[in-house]
């Protein structure tokens, strides 16, 4: 009898062993998977991506936000400054981008929605390669006027919504979208909820830059252009938010953009962009969380840290 338990007792702990290196296979296989993705985000050109805010704070507030749009006081992108730096961008990269998203905090709460739309397709006018996006909470959506729907059909700019836990009529943002004709998609091409990740940042800025850069996913694949300068992310251009709520100092540097007007070519500018910058290291992707459910934020700094 005595046997016969050591034997079973022994085969449950080597079928628990299994069990965990399987467990780390598998996490070692994602690992190499998301890395060999990274490096391909990390490659320059041949054409730009990036975003821009039209109102830094935002009507929904979730948790851990990486553009910091709960904490940031209601700011409106100025139409004058902006036009200046998207013909700028035209400038640079001849017309052409792969695609450019038009966001926030949340970008329908602009009255001058419109107006941007139109500067930006009049800037990137290549239709076929130029996909323009305005990604929204939903909340204002089935609010907005005939104009923004007549807009977003004129100026083939796609409208995505994202899915949130809530309580909206999406059945009748589509049916609006149909009425004029606009392209309308649920972002990530789902209408489910979504599933919420969190980047979370090293207050006391001890990593490594390289290491934290070509290991970030949003590094060179979340470009954004901010005040006549491009970030290689959102964190960057919007940690001012998290600086001046906390009474924090988390240093955003010369080094740390590049500023369109002072930048001769696009090509100084995908090497820029592909290149680690100072503030990575205070980036930490090492700690990921893709499976969080989506919650209010309390204003908790724990939710960042």
């Amino acid at each position: 009898m005595s046997e016969k338990y050591d034997i079973d007792k022994k085969i449950k702990k080597m079928e628990n062993e299994i069990i965990e290196l399987r467990k780390e296979c598998n996490y070692w296989s994602k690992e190499v998977e998301d890395l060999a993705t990274l490096t391909m985000h990390k490659m320059r050109g041949p054409f730009i991506s990036f975003e821009y805010h039209l109102a830094d704070h935002c009507n929904l507030n979730c948790k851990g936000c990486d553009h910091f749009s709960p904490l940031a006081e209601k700011k409106f992108t100025d139409f004058d400054k902006f036009s200046n730096d998207i013909h700028r961008m035209s400038e640079l990269f001849n017309g052409k981008a792969r695609s450019i998203h038009i966001l926030g905090g949340e970008p329908l709460l602009h009255k001058e929605i419109c107006k941007f739309m139109k500067e930006t397709r009049k800037a990137f006018p290549d239709n076929n390669l130029t996909e323009i996006r305005v990604i929204s909470n939903g909340i204002l959506v089935n609010d907005m006027n005939e104009e923004f729907w007549k807009c977003l059909h004129d100026n083939n700019i796609i409208l995505s919504v994202t899915k949130y836990p809530l309580k909206l009529d999406y059945d009748l943002m589509v049916k609006k979208a149909r009425e004029f004709d606009a392209t309308f998609e649920f972002y990530d091409n789902t209408d489910k909820d979504q599933v919420w990740y969190n980047i979370k940042i090293q207050e006391d800025g001890k990593n490594e830059a390289r290491k934290s850069f070509y290991k970030c996913f949003v590094a060179n694949d979340c470009v954004m252009l901010k005040d006549g300068k491009l970030y290689t992310c959102t964190l960057i251009p919007n940690i001012e938010h998290f600086n001046k709520f906390f009474n924090k100092n988390l240093e955003v540097c010369k080094d740390d953009c590049i500023d369109i007007y002072e930048a001769r070519s696009k090509e100084e500018i995908f090497d820029f962009l592909s290149k680690p910058v100072p503030f990575c290291r205070f980036c930490n992707p090492d700690i990921k969380d893709y499976s969080l459910s989506w919650e209010a934020t309390k204003k908790d700094i724990n939710e960042w840290l």
